[in-house]
């Protein structure tokens, strides 16, 4: 697996490794240091400067404009030194998705959801508009609800 593959397989919530990169489809090291994470829903990317091999590993991450500098050599979570969003986050497409993402870490099922997904939808903001229909037309307002509903 190139560090490219890992980089795809990370923003998709899975697991992944090269000779230099890891995911468990949470968090996305470099070497020994966290460089991507998804925190409440966002991927947030390490963009401190270690060396350009890093830099050149993480340049194609696809973050949600959550970026942190200034991050020690070998930290293993991001959480720190992000500032949590309020509880009154809005449930979406796109919330659902990241839901749908956590749970297929621990879930088969949902790993094979989350990997149809994208092998039927050609691109991810395709899959967060089906997920907002779904979302409206359903009347659901957690992803708990989401799980219900798909697990009867």
């Amino acid at each position: 697996m190139t560090n490219n593959d890992v980089v795809q397989q990370f923003e998709r919530g899975l697991s992944g490794k090269s000779l230099n990169m890891e995911s468990n489809g949470l968090k996305l090291w470099s070497y020994n240091t966290v460089v991507g994470q998804w925190i409440d829903g966002k991927l947030v990317k390490n963009i401190t400067k270690y060396s350009q091999t890093t830099t050149k590993q993480t340049t194609h991450l696809d973050y949600d404009n959550v970026t942190k500098q200034h991050v020690p050599i070998n930290t293993q979570d991001l959480t720190p030194y992000v500032s949590r969003p309020s509880e009154t986050s809005e449930f979406n497409g796109e919330a659902l998705l990241n839901s749908i993402r956590g749970l297929a870490r621990s879930q088969g099922f949902y790993g094979r959801m989350l990997n149809s997904m994208y092998e039927t939808h050609e691109n991810e903001e395709t899959i967060i508009m089906l997920l907002d229909e779904l979302i409206e037309a359903e009347g659901l307002k957690t992803s708990l609800d989401f799980v219900m509903l798909v697990e009867g």
